[in-house]
């Protein structure tokens, strides 16, 4: 028999842990959904409702498929997903919501009807009224050059190599700027146990208060610098859009961004291996991390976190799922039961655009930016593929002190933007 939860929000988050906080100047554009027959999944939604001050509007009650179930049928992911929650957010207003935070509920992936493939629920959601597209795309599209996974506008499209970045933007500034595209940055706050998913919340709201994680800074390259200059800038790497080269100089810049800010304590680990691994030091007492590529669904490294921390490995199912006893011995799930408070992963292949890239990504970071901005800005294909968001998208880790100034430029005398600037 199942129990279905009406829960009486106020009445739930009575006796939390975390202390009430200020209503987050973003809680009514946040909207979150909980599993209605999960007592574990209500409670965690109304924790995150006491600790970012979400209204009582905003609070969606769905009704997933069992939360053993790994992936689930096309149909049961527009039943028990989509259409429910274009339900909340239309009656929350399409256009004033920005973020969509998915609270314990273990669904990950769907299969589709006719090809076969499975994708990840949570990219689908973020175009959830289909405003990109409405086609799949599948891999012998992509490796055929037929189609790819559409890359929404506010992606911000950098050359890593060259160092030359975007202007800033935030995705409330973005969308009002292009109000026909209904585009949500979609998290989980979930993990391997329901105290497990607290602690991202936790960790978000304390790190902020304190300025920022303060820790080690690991950037983990894969290919082999031994014999050939010591890094990509003495060896003369190249680089293309898309290809392995990209990934390293997006490893590397993630890396120099820190020395940038005067970060005193920056590891770049210039081999195959990972951190920990044979003769190479541990990523230890970590506030960021960016890495590639161990092997598809692996994990081979040793790492430890700061509260707060922040850290994407890019390989293939790196984010396999959150719970046992489906695959658990992916990167992303044993850093989220290691303590690591924000990451994202693919559900299954996603090929190097379908990853986080770590570049821009720290960039904004570092300049005050939000998780959930700052992660959907700088993954192409973020929409309508294989990628999953785990933390809290309202997180900004270094907003009350940015460690990278950065100002946008005007071209003299046009009024334009021309590009940034960085003040180290």
């Amino acid at each position: 028999m199942t129990t279905r939860l009406f829960l009486s929000f106020a009445a739930a988050a009575a006796g939390l842990a975390i202390a009430q906080q200020q209503p987050h100047p973003l809680a009514s554009r946040t909207l979150v959904v909980y599993s209605s027959t999960s007592s574990s999944s209500a409670t965690l939604a109304a924790y995150y409702k006491a600790a970012r001050g979400i209204p009582d509007a905003n609070m969606c009650a769905i009704t997933p498929p069992d939360d053993t179930s790994n992936s689930i049928t096309q149909a049961q992911f527009i039943s028990s997903f989509k259409t429910p929650i274009q339900a909340c957010i239309t009656a929350v207003g399409q256009a004033n919501l920005l973020y969509v935070v998915m609270a314990y509920i273990a669904n990950l992936r769907f299969t589709h009807a006719s090809n076969g493939m499975e994708y990840s629920i949570d990219s689908f959601l973020a175009d959830a009224f289909d405003t990109l597209g409405s086609t799949f795309v599948t891999y012998a599209q992509v490796n055929g050059s037929i189609a790819n996974p559409p890359t929404p506008g506010f992606y911000a499209a950098t050359e890593s190599r060259a160092g030359t970045w975007p202007i800033r933007t935030t995705l409330e500034a973005w969308r009002a700027a292009n109000p026909s595209v209904k585009l949500y940055s979609v998290w989980r706050l979930d993990g391997d146990t329901p105290q497990l998913a607290q602690g991202l919340i936790d960790q978000a709201v304390a790190a902020e208060a304190a300025g920022g994680p303060a820790g080690a800074v690991c950037a983990d390259l894969s290919f082999d610098y031994g014999s050939s200059g010591g890094n990509p800038v003495a060896n003369g790497l190249g680089y293309t859009y898309g290809a392995p080269t990209m990934v390293e100089w997006d490893v590397y810049r993630m890396a120099t961004h820190f020395q940038d800010a005067h970060w005193t304590d920056v590891s770049i680990e210039l081999t195959p291996q990972e951190f920990g691994e044979g003769a190479v030091p541990a990523c230890s007492g970590a506030a960021a991390y960016v890495g590639w590529y161990g092997g598809a669904g692996s994990h081979r490294g040793t790492y430890s976190w700061v509260p707060g921390a922040i850290g994407v490995h890019i390989d293939s199912y790196s984010l396999g799922n959150f719970r046992a006893p489906f695959n658990t011995g992916t990167w992303a799930y044993q850093e989220l039961k290691n303590g690591l408070a924000v990451t994202s992963g693919s559900i299954a292949e996603q090929y190097t655009l379908g990853s986080t890239r770590g570049a821009g990504l720290f960039r904004d970071l570092l300049a005050g930016a939000r998780v959930g901005d700052a992660f959907l800005r700088n993954t192409p294909w973020s929409t309508r593929w294989m990628l999953v968001q785990v933390g809290d998208p309202l997180y900004a880790p270094w907003a009350l002190d940015p460690q990278i100034k950065v100002v946008q430029a005007l071209v003299k005398g046009s009024g334009t933007l021309k590009g940034t600037a960085v003040l180290r």
